[in-house]
């Protein structure tokens, strides 16, 4: 996981938790890589992706409340598509 993990914090920076609140099998960790790209440009951080069973996979989100209504529903559109995709 840590080379997967130093190469998603050298793309999205800050916007990645820490290496101990990711806590996926390796074959989710594509998925979460597409989901930080498609939360880039948004005001929303993610503290942790935890898996709780086998296809049960949860993201702890947080959504700025600055945001336009607009963007806060293309957010929630955006971690309810990956939620399913990491649970699948």
């Amino acid at each position: 996981m840590s080379d997967w993990y130093d190469r998603l914090v050298s793309r999205h920076g800050d916007a990645i938790p820490a290496a101990e609140d990711l806590q996926i099998r390796p074959n989710l960790q594509p998925i979460v890589d597409e989901l930080f790209a498609a939360l880039s440009g948004y005001r929303v951080r993610v503290y942790g992706i935890t898996e709780r069973d086998e296809g049960l996979v949860v993201i702890d989100a947080r959504v700025s409340d600055d945001i336009t209504a607009a963007d806060k529903t293309a957010v929630y559109a955006i971690l309810e598509e990956y939620q399913e995709r990491l649970n699948d």
